[in-house]
């Protein structure tokens, strides 16, 4: 008789694996982050191993967590669904998302096992205990490698997700430039930075900002921005005759933000001892 069981039942048998690996990976990072938490599948390890060596009580416990773990994922996955698809809740990121996403897999894991284990012609890998255990220990070792690779890419991912959004913040300032000797308003101004210089349909990154320019009467030109941004940026103003000048636009940001021009000096020209302006230098 082959070492190793019908396909399905090897699937069964990693998907348990797999299961039981998310378990003890969800555990030790509940563990990281301060607090305990016990999932019962991570006893999926044993019993998918169970699975691939033909024992008879894992097959039994296999069944039993499967169903369990159907009904208890089906019915609340099934209420998400419906309540995010029909606008009653609102599924928020990443742990809506990928929560959903989570339990509709292990929805599906459970129910193929259920069918997998009760599948006729399949009862008599269970009759006997399997004495060459090798291929399938070489088998439950490459599905734990794997399972958790997977999920712990998946937790670093959640956390700095969870991170990013920890830190993003929305912010709404008015830019107000003005002359900084006579206090009058500006007809013309620019702006550079990566706030603003970021392409239509470039990569999603922040910080990310919509724009719109109006004219103040009196205060001149002025520019309001708003979007949302993780930590500070810096915005340049540019304006005809003046010079330029940097602000930050921080999480304590005023809503008006007033920023002083400084005129550019006119460079006088050269004159010579009458005070006539002066000849190009080289000629006469």
């Amino acid at each position: 008789m082959s070492s190793l069981p019908p396909r399905h039942l090897c699937i069964a048998g990693a998907l348990c694996i797999a299961a039981g690996v998310g378990a003890v990976t969800k555990m030790i990072a509940a563990l990281i982050a301060g607090h305990i938490f016990i999932d019962p599948f991570f006893s999926g390890i044993p019993l998918g191993y169970g699975i691939l060596i033909g024992r008879a009580s894992s097959r039994k416990w296999a069944l039993f967590f499967a169903v369990a773990g159907l009904v208890f994922t089906a019915g609340p996955g099934a209420w998400m669904a419906y309540a995010y698809l029909t606008g009653g809740v609102r599924v928020t990121y990443p742990d809506g998302t990928v929560g959903l996403v989570v339990m509709v897999l292990f929805a599906a894991s459970c129910l193929y096992v259920i069918m997998a284990l009760r599948r006729s012609g399949h009862q008599e890998w269970f009759a006997v205990e399997k004495e060459e255990t090798a291929v399938a220990k070489s088998l439950a070792w490459a599905v734990v490698a794997v399972a958790a690779f997977l999920h712990i890419s998946q937790q670093t991912s959640e956390w700095r997700a969870r991170k990013t959004l920890e830190q993003v913040y929305p912010f709404h300032v008015k830019v107000v430039p003005y002359n900084a000797e006579n206090g009058k308003g500006l007809a013309s101004m620019s702006f550079s930075g990566e706030a603003v210089n970021q392409r239509s349909g470039s990569k999603s990154q922040l910080p990310r900002v919509v724009r719109r320019t109006s004219f103040g009467g009196e205060d001149g030109i002025q520019d309001e921005f708003n979007g949302v941004a993780s930590q500070p940026f810096d915005l340049t103003v540019h304006s005809e005759g003046f010079e330029d000048k940097t602000i930050t636009v921080t999480r304590e940001s005023e809503k008006v933000i007033r920023v002083p021009m400084q005129p550019l000096v006119a460079t006088q020209p050269k004159q010579d001892a009458d005070g006539k302006p002066a000849a190009p230098d080289g000629k006469k």
